[in-house]
């Protein structure tokens, strides 16, 4: 299962993996067709994960560009 989101930018749309979960090799199938989809249906011209460094390991075409702070009160 993979939960999307579409976002506007002033420079452009991305489509935002948001929650991903199940089979690691089912989503990994998954990744250039949902990609496709927003590119053809959205015009994203960028995708970009929420997620665990770990991703990381697998998704080497993407770059890290923020880190996500949380804290418990």
């Amino acid at each position: 299962m993979i939960v999307t989101e579409i976002v506007s930018y002033p420079s452009g749309r991305s489509v935002r993996f948001w929650l991903a979960g199940g089979d690691l090799d089912e989503l990994l199938l998954a990744e250039p067709v949902v990609t496709r989809w927003a590119k053809e249906e959205y015009g994203c011209t960028r995708c970009e994960i929420i997620g665990r460094k770990g991703w990381q390991k697998k998704l080497t075409e993407y770059k890290a560009a923020a880190v996500l702070l949380t804290k418990e009160i």
